[in-house]
């Protein structure tokens, strides 16, 4: 927020006059800046919370949420929440065994900011132990060995990461 006030310079040679200042304008209020430290976790099997440090001028941000990070600015595949006067929003409805992709903006009567960093989080059921364990494998030091096995995956989910134990 900002008032602002002026007054008048008259360069005569190498003299300067100068006016009295006027009164101080009306409070004007920007654009709030734009949200920082967006982070967002899997709150539940269809639903992410995403929190945000507050723009010290926003009444109110606006969350947009997509399965592609690409389509922000480029689909109608982006989905929107407002939240009013918190920092906070969680989005409830979505697909589980997704990785969902999301940025936040700052709003106040006198427009938006620009958008936040772009942050995302994979959803879905805790993963079950695989099926179909390759479960005998006999090997000589130094050679290499090939462990097969299948993902058991409920909510159709892409195995991103696994963990063997010798």
């Amino acid at each position: 927020k900002y008032r602002v006030r002026c007054r008048a310079i008259n360069i005569n040679g190498s003299s300067e006059v100068y006016s009295d200042w006027t009164d101080f304008s009306s409070e004007v209020t920007t654009i709030p800046a734009a949200v920082t430290n967006v982070k967002c976790s899997a709150d539940s099997e269809t639903s992410v919370k995403v929190t945000w440090n507050a723009s010290s001028i926003a009444t109110g941000y606006e969350v947009q949420y997509t399965k592609k990070s690409i389509y922000f600015d480029t689909s109608s595949e982006v989905s929107s929440a407002s939240v009013e006067g918190v920092t906070t929003a969680y989005i409830t409805g979505l697909e589980s065994g997704e990785k969902w992709y999301f940025r936040v903006r700052a709003k106040n009567t006198e427009g938006e900011s620009g958008w936040s960093n772009i942050v995302s989080a994979i959803i879905g059921t805790t993963p079950e132990a695989p099926t179909t364990w390759s479960l005998t494998n006999t090997a000589t030091v130094g050679e290499e060995i090939t462990l097969y096995w299948t993902q058991n995956s409920e909510d159709g989910s892409k195995m991103t990461e696994g963990q063997i134990e010798l």
